[in-house]
């Protein structure tokens, strides 16, 4: 590099100032440089140990900054990766019981959400005060609104909490399950 590639850098380091350690390193690097292409003339050149010793010691502060920021790099793909399976691993299921299917013990998958939390608040959003729906000859006994999207569905017990499901562990996606079996083939 030139004595003036080297003002260059040194300025755009200098306009965009940052927190890295090898960044600051570096500037401190092309400082040194640029002061002793300037002074180049007014001094003779140093003795050659002089020289390497300077050589080895920016070599170890670039060794270390660089180790500095492969370890944060390393940090952060691991919280990324721990985030995913955060995303991944668990989600809640409301499970209720369709009154127009005749058996209590079948309950159908309503809607899932992230916490059970959300899956109260909505059920309380959607329950009413009991009421009877009479169509076709027949008495509904109903709990939650008319035309909601719960209203045949008949309330699960315990606050709520009975048909609160937890799904947990990494379930594929149908396109994931597709490229496994294909995999295996």
């Amino acid at each position: 590099m030139t004595y003036q590639d080297h003002l260059l850098a040194l300025q755009a380091i200098q306009q965009n100032p940052t927190e890295s350690d090898s960044v600051r390193v570096l500037a401190r690097i092309l400082r040194e440089t640029i002061e002793s292409e300037e002074q180049e003339e007014e001094r003779p050149e140093p003795p050659v140990d002089e020289q390497i010793q300077r050589l080895q010691r920016d070599k170890a502060e670039l060794a270390q900054a660089y180790a500095a920021a492969e370890n944060r790099a390393n940090a952060l793909q691991a919280e990324l990766l721990n985030l995913q399976k955060q995303q991944n691993m668990s989600f809640y299921v409301l499970r209720l019981n369709d009154m127009r299917m005749g058996k209590i013990e079948h309950a159908a998958l309503v809607c899932k959400a992230a916490t059970p939390e959300e899956l109260i608040q909505f059920l309380n959003e959607e329950k009413v005060e009991p009421y009877i729906d009479e169509r076709e000859s027949r008495r509904w006994g109903k709990s939650f609104r008319k035309g909601g999207p719960l209203e045949w569905f008949n309330p699960p017990q315990e606050d709520f909490r009975q048909g609160v499901c937890p799904v947990g562990g990494e379930i594929p996606t149908i396109q994931q399950l597709r490229e496994m079996r294909h995999e295996e083939k």
